[in-house]
C-alpha cells in the first residue's frame, strides 16, 4: 500500500499509463453514468519502466453510511494482446500478398446452410471488374453463374462435396 501511494500518490487514475489515461476516465465516467459497473482495457507503466496490458472491471458500491467505494479487478492481459497484435500483422502481410498475386483467389463459408464468398481478391476484383463486396453479397447460385456454363455442374458439385465433407 505505501509503495501505491508513494508511485500513485494514492489514486487510481496515476496508475494509467499517462497517454491512456484520459481516455479510460472517460470510458470508466461514462459507463459508470449508465450502471454500477465498468470495464476497459488500458497499459500501467511497471516500476520497472514496462509497460502491460491490463483489462479492468469496476464496480460501484455505496455502504450503509452513503461512502461510495470503486472496487476494481485488473488484469494482466499483455501476452493476449502481443498475440493479437501478431496475429493482425500477420494477416495483414497475407492479405497484401494475396491481394498481389497474380492469381484468382475465393474463399467460401458455409453459413446458414449457405455458401457464400468470405473473401475475394484484388485480381479476381480486377479479373470481374467488380468490388469485393459486391462478390461477397451474391449467393452461391449467383456465384455459379460467374463460372462458365461449361464448368458450372462440376464447379457446384465440387463446392457442395467440399462443404458437405467439412472440408
Amino acid at each position: 500500500r505505501a509503495e501505491f501511494d508513494r508511485m500513485c500518490n494514492g489514486r487510481f487514475s496515476y496508475m494509467i499509463y499517462p497517454p491512456d489515461r484520459e481516455r479510460v476516465l472517460a470510458e470508466i465516467e461514462n459507463q459508470i453514468a449508465h450502471g454500477p459497473t465498468d470495464t476497459c482495457f488500458y497499459r500501467i507503466e511497471r516500476r520497472d519502466g514496462r509497460l502491460i496490458w491490463v483489462h479492468d472491471e469496476g464496480r460501484l458500491v455505496t455502504d450503509e453510511d452513503g461512502t461510495r467505494w470503486f472496487y476494481v479487478v485488473t488484469v494482466d492481459i499483455t501476452a493476449s494482446v502481443n498475440s493479437r497484435d501478431t496475429l493482425a500483422q500477420q494477416n495483414r502481410e497475407l492479405r497484401q500478398i494475396i491481394d498481389n498475386v497474380p492469381v484468382s483467389v475465393f474463399v467460401f463459408r458455409k453459413t446458414a446452410g449457405e455458401i457464400r464468398a468470405a473473401a475475394v481478391n484484388g485480381f479476381l476484383c480486377r479479373l470481374l471488374n467488380t468490388t469485393p463486396d459486391a462478390l461477397m453479397a451474391l449467393s452461391d447460385t449467383q456465384l455459379l453463374e460467374l463460372v462458365h456454363p461449361d464448368d458450372r455442374t462440376a464447379v457446384g458439385a465440387f463446392l457442395r462435396r467440399m462443404f458437405r465433407e467439412e472440408q
